[in-house]
Order: C-alpha cells, then sequence, then structure tokens
C-alpha cells in the first residue's frame, strides 16, 4: 500500500479522539494538526457517529464485493493469451486502529494500460475527500529494478487542492525500496500546503513474506515537520496481499493500520 490518512495520521500524534463534526469541527478536521481547509458544515447534531458507523459498514461490504469480483477476473485474465491483456491494477483498502477513535476505510484503486496510469483513493488525503490522478509508469534496469511513476491529479471533498505526486519503487534481490511523495496546493489558502511522504524499506527472506520499516512525513500545526516510524511485516500470495503496520511502538500514542490487496 503506500500511503496513509493524512488527517488520522495527526490526530494519532495529538491522541485526539474523534467528535461530530456538526458539533465541534475544529477536533474533527486535519487543521487540528495538518493544515488543511476547514471542514464543511454537513451536521446539525451528534448523530453523525451512528451515521458514520452505518456508512462504514456499506462501504465495508461494497469493498469485499468489489475484491471478490477482481479475484474473479483476475481468474478469466490469466487464461487469456498475454498479449491480450491490456489492463492491469490492483485495490487496496486500508483499516486505521487509532486510540479514542472509530475505525474506518481507506480504498485505494489503480489501472495501468501500458504507459498509462491511473489512480484513487478515498479518505486518503483527508476523509471524506476524494483523490483522483493521472500519470505514467516509466521502468529501468534489469539487476537492479527502478519504477517510476509522476502523477497529477486533484483532490475534492472537505478539502479542495490540487496534488502533483511520484511513487518510487527500487528492488534489488531480496530488498525493496518503496515511497510515494505529495504536494497539495490548497485550492483556497496557500498556508494549508502540504507536503507528505510515505516510504517503506523491506526484505523478502521468501516469495510470499516480507517485513521492513516504514516512515512517513507530515506538517503538522504549529511544527516545521513531524516524520513518524513504524515497523510491518506483509504476506502475499497469488493475487492476494496483506500487509500489518504499527506506528510508534512501544509508545502510548502507537496505533496501528491493516492493509488488505488484490490485483487483476
Amino acid at each position: 500500500m503506500g500511503g496513509g490518512a493524512f488527517q488520522v495520521l495527526a490526530e494519532a500524534s495529538q491522541h485526539t479522539p474523534m467528535r461530530c463534526r456538526g458539533c465541534e469541527p475544529s477536533q474533527v478536521k486535519k487543521l487540528d494538526s495538518v493544515a488543511l481547509n476547514p471542514p464543511k458544515e454537513r451536521h446539525q447534531n451528534c448523530s453523525q457517529g451512528g451515521y458514520s458507523n452505518m456508512k462504514n459498514k456499506c462501504l465495508l461490504v461494497a469493498t469485499v464485493s468489489v475484491l471478490m469480483l477482481s479475484a474473479t477476473t483476475r481468474e478469466a485474465l490469466a487464461q487469456e493469451p498475454t498479449a491480450t491483456r491490456l489492463w492491469s491494477g490492483d485495490i487496496t483498502v486500508g483499516t486505521y486502529f487509532l486510540p479514542g477513535d472509530d475505525w474506518f476505510l481507506q480504498p485505494t484503486v489503480v489501472v495501468n494500460r501500458g504507459r498509462l496510469h491511473l489512480e484513487s483513493r478515498y479518505n486518503y488525503e483527508d476523509r471524506d475527500s476524494l483523490s483522483f490522478f493521472g500519470g505514467a509508469n516509466f521502468e529501468f534496469g534489469d539487476s537492479v529494478k527502478l519504477a517510476l511513476t509522476p502523477m497529477f491529479g486533484g483532490l475534492v471533498g472537505l478539502t479542495d487542492a490540487v496534488v502533483p505526486a511520484l511513487e518510487l519503487d527500487l528492488t534489488w534481490r531480496l530488498l525493496e525500496f518503496y515511497a510515494e511523495a505529495e504536494y497539495l496546493i490548497d485550492a483556497h489558502d496557500r498556508a494549508n500546503n502540504l507536503f507528505y511522504n510515505w516510504s517503506e524499506l523491506s526484505i523478502w527472506p521468501t516469495e510470499w513474506l516480507r517485513g521492513g520499516m516504514v516512515t512517513q512525513r507530515v506538517r503538522v500545526r504549529d511544527t516545521d515537520r513531524e516524520v513518524q516510524r513504524g515497523i510491518f511485516a506483509g504476506v502475499a500470495f497469488s493475487n492476494f496481499n496483506g500487509t500489518f503496520y504499527v506506528f510508534k511502538p512501544g509508545s502510548d500514542k502507537r496505533y496501528a493500520l491493516l492493509s488488505l490487496g488484490v490485483t487483476f
């Protein structure tokens, strides 16, 4: 997966519980920690909690259905000649486990056709916000392989922004380094611009098992930067994969992320 939710990560660093947006939007929005736009008033009372849980459950059912459909599609594509398989991609769903906060889903869909790269995320840069990107895939090397994907896109929802981005994957033998970087250019206030980076260094002792270290850099309000570090372990079987991350291990502010994905 690469990535994490900017708002959630900053909230986790301040150990601030989620509250109803209609009642105390300043405690919900990333502006408490990450400098982005203030939330739009959408609710009038604290019934948001029940609505949010129901929305999460519906999104979970829809996500499971999509993953099952993607797996079926993968089996069908595997039977086609290589020359006719023009499309590929993956669907990844992350779930954050935060102290004092409700869980939520963070789906990401990636589609590739040759050099063309399309990507969309929800709840990633901010809660209730959808990002979409277009880019190009470049690959270099044989024994040492480098894959680069420069992208350009936008973000709409609680935060509106223009987002140039870059994804990088470098592999050599059992080692892999993956990184993604984004710069959010706020559509309403330049003071809310944000740089974000996620990077992983992993080792694959077998074809199906990996582990390593993860870091992410976010800008937190009233500070220049914050780098959050963690560890992870992941498995990959056929076209399915899963990774479990723990950030700030050993701290009373630690939190976890579970990522499940399927390729097609």
